[in-house]
């Protein structure tokens, strides 16, 4: 006489897993997004959106009056253009 196991019967939680493994790291999956998808838009708009901008040339320039060459001694006259075209107050 031979006695057979029955191994149909799982415990709830086992057998939720085995059955809905695929919800599960669906789940997982979406949640990992939205967390990507929630920082990205916090970056963008705390970061990099509003910090200051000095970059352009067209309005950050130093001038100067004198030649191209300065000796020692020589009283030098400039003058700073700059704006920052950035959202940040500096």
């Amino acid at each position: 006489m031979m006695i057979v196991q029955d191994n149909t019967d799982m415990s709830g939680i086992s057998k939720f897993l085995k059955y809905n493994k695929r919800w599960i790291y669906l789940a997982v999956i979406i949640v990992i997004i939205a967390a990507a998808a929630s920082y990205s838009t916090y970056y963008y708009f705390k970061v990099y959106l509003t910090r200051p901008n000095f970059d352009d040339e067209s309005f950050n320039f130093i001038s100067s009056d004198s030649n191209e060459y300065v000796k020692p001694g020589e009283q030098i006259t400039y003058i700073i253009n700059y704006k920052n075209t950035g959202n940040r107050d500096v």
